[in-house]
């Protein structure tokens, strides 16, 4: 069993996936216990095996996938 809080996990994620098929930010929602990454969603067989192996890296907490442009500098 995983003993990382939620901190750790979003830590651990975002070191593994950002930059990685369209993820381009990793936060937490305390109130589901969950993981969440921002990505654009591209749908390729690449990025949904991407965010397969993300919800597993993720146990025991849950994993959000939320869709949403990067940030941009003006």
């Amino acid at each position: 069993m995983n003993d990382d809080t939620l901190r750790e996990a979003k830590t651990r994620l975002r070191t593994k996936y950002i930059g990685q098929c369209g993820i381009h930010g990793v936060g937490i929602r305390e109130s589901r216990n969950a993981v969440c990454l921002y990505l654009e969603l591209a749908g390729s067989p690449e990025q949904e095996e991407t965010l397969r192996e993300a919800a597993e890296d993720a146990l025991p907490f849950e994993l959000l996938t939320v869709e949403a442009p990067p940030a941009r500098i003006m």
